[in-house]
């Protein structure tokens, strides 16, 4: 398995409001990106704190993971957050996501999972995990608002996940917003 990400402040800011999460432990991987609301320092600390709770939290499922970072966040300005989880034997793909975190993948077998409305650590209404197969050579992308969602990943395959990346981050980067993405080829 290989990943890229690349995470970026909004221009003249001293914080990023956008984090990253990634580990593996025990064949399994896990991958998220998180986006404080706002910029800023404050979108730091909120976004810092769902990556301490995923962290804590990193070996329940995906599901449980966001229900604890939902009950975790209260009193925080909140974050939206997408959540993967993979069996690295397996390929058991396990997602969560709660608000405008984008996630395009490319697989041997069509996947499309959602994410659902609202914000962790203020409304979430309902929410659920998909489950999932993925095989060698799939690819999937995570990213924040900051990222336009107007790329498509038929354009990068057969190519390293650091060009990948580089290149949607170059092409779609926003101005206006903290910006990351995070590519995963398994």
């Amino acid at each position: 398995m290989k990943y890229s990400v690349i995470c970026e402040a909004l221009p003249g800011e001293t914080k990023c409001g956008d984090v990253f999460f990634i580990d593996r432990f025990d064949k399994t991987a896990i991958f998220a990106v998180i986006d404080g609301l706002g910029h800023g320092v404050n979108a730091f600390e909120a976004a810092s704190k769902c990556k301490n709770i995923i962290d804590v939290n990193k070996e329940k499922c995906v599901k449980d993971i966001i229900m604890c970072c939902h009950q975790g966040l209260k009193g925080t300005r909140g974050v939206v957050a997408a959540i993967v989880k993979i069996d690295e034997d397996s390929g058991l793909f396990d997602f969560g996501g709660v608000g405008n975190i984008g996630f395009y993948a490319k697989t041997k077998k069509p996947v499309k999972p959602i994410s659902f409305s609202g914000v962790l650590g203020h409304n979430l209404r309902k929410f659920m995990s998909f489950r999932f197969n993925i095989y060698k050579e799939d690819i999937f992308v995570l990213f924040s608002d900051g990222i336009s969602c107007r790329f498509d990943l038929e354009d990068n395959l057969g190519k390293d996940v650091e060009i990948v990346a580089k290149e949607i981050f170059t092409k779609q980067r926003k101005l206006n917003d903290d910006a990351t993405i995070l590519v995963v080829r398994y």
